[in-house]
């Protein structure tokens, strides 16, 4: 059995805010900047992911939570449910994902490497690898007539559903006068098998920050 340390780091007795909160500090999801690392947890019963920031940054912290509220309630922006503090912490319980984009993409190259490691298939990942992080070129995405219908085919279902999910959370949050400034494959989550929310792991304010 895991130690009480791995599985309560908050004190369930009363600390963090009534001990809601619980955190797996064995199980570690991700890493972010000044010191953040996101664990695998329970807020009561409900799985969710668990961003430990330090509590110097609290501005960072209070800033993020107020831009997560403003967002909440879209099924493309990753859920914000509660806020603790312990110690030199503070603990934000988010929505759990199973896995980020790039975690998608590195299995597919993977996979596609082990069917054709010096053919077809190397050539077939690193174009799927383009198509799933959106990078087709401007050159390509403004081809007209056939050739241009030719090229979107291509294309497959899920990854244009993923896009226009991508394209939903992104104009929620611009809509809102929120801007994303670290967009990118390791911060696109996905919610589920079928799903792909674009979860930021952190927000910004429009206006500039000092």
């Amino acid at each position: 059995p895991e130690s009480a340390h791995a599985q309560d780091p908050l004190g369930v007795g009363g600390r963090g805010g009534g001990g809601r909160l619980r955190v797996c500090v064995e199980e570690v999801l991700g890493f972010g900047c000044h010191g953040t690392i996101v664990f695998k947890g329970k807020l009561d019963e409900r799985p969710v992911a668990v961003k430990r920031m330090l509590r110097a940054f609290h501005a960072a912290a209070d800033r993020e939570i107020r831009l997560l509220i403003e967002s909440d309630g879209h099924p493309n922006v990753v859920r914000y449910f509660l806020r603790e503090q312990s110690g030199d912490f503070v603990y934000l319980a988010l929505e759990l994902c199973v896995c980020s984009l790039r975690d998608v993409v590195g299995r597919l190259e993977k996979a596609m490497e082990a069917v054709g490691e010096g053919g077809g298939g190397r050539r077939w990942a690193q174009q799927s690898r383009r198509v799933f992080v959106g990078k087709l070129s401007q050159r390509e995405g403004a081809k007209d007539g056939a050739e241009g219908n030719e090229t979107l085919g291509v294309v497959p279902a899920p990854v244009r559903s993923a896009l226009f999910q991508i394209a939903k959370g992104v104009t929620h949050l611009h809509s809102l006068r929120i801007v994303h400034r670290d967009l990118k494959p390791h911060n696109i989550l996905l919610a589920s098998a079928s799903t792909t929310p674009s979860a930021p792991a952190s927000h910004s304010p429009s206006a500039p920050s000092s």
